[in-house]
């Protein structure tokens, strides 16, 4: 099974973020490195200005995600790539839907991303107040089966760190 570290920094960027639209749908994209079977999560952006946030769907601010993209390279001196997004599912499960599966396949398909099994990191939020996060579940395209599948999910405390202070949060 494939294992996906999540620094706790870009968890706690991911929470505030999810927290703040918990009655609709928020994302956005993931950035780190892979090894074998483990997979690096060092940071996250948010959805940007233009992010079309829905209750049952998101489209985030590409601009954002392209400008979050060249920011981590540069940061990160190279050392650090776009794994694939995250995003919420309020008052439902932290599983793929059929669209989640599609946007997996369509980066996977991708030949200049180069992101052979893209990551998606779901959150389920409360739609109730003062409740906040329900469940995170991390899923990886698998492209044998070209399906999504589960990985384990362990959050850690990276000690060298290169991410970009605002990555859209807004």
């Amino acid at each position: 099974m494939t294992i996906v570290l999540l620094d706790n920094r870009a968890m706690a960027f991911i929470e505030r973020e999810a927290i703040k639209r918990r009655l609709v749908e928020t994302g956005g994209a993931i950035f780190g490195w892979e090894a074998e079977d483990t997979i690096v999560i060092a940071c996250a952006s948010g959805p940007g200005r233009k992010a079309k946030h829905r209750r049952h769907s998101f489209e985030p601010d590409r601009s954002t995600t392209a400008a979050a993209m060249a920011a981590v390279q540069v940061a990160s001196d190279g050392r650090y790539g776009f794994l694939g997004s995250w995003h919420t599912h309020p008052g439902g499960a932290a599983v793929p839907s059929t669209t989640d599966t599609g946007t997996a396949r369509d980066l996977a398909g991708q030949k200049p991303l180069l992101l052979p099994r893209p990551l998606l990191l779901i959150l389920s939020t409360s739609r109730k107040k003062n409740v906040g996060l329900i469940e995170t579940k991390v899923w990886h395209w698998n492209s044998d089966d070209q399906q999504l599948a589960a990985a384990e999910l362990q959050a850690v405390e990276l000690e060298d760190r290169y991410c970009p202070d605002d990555m859209g949060s807004h």
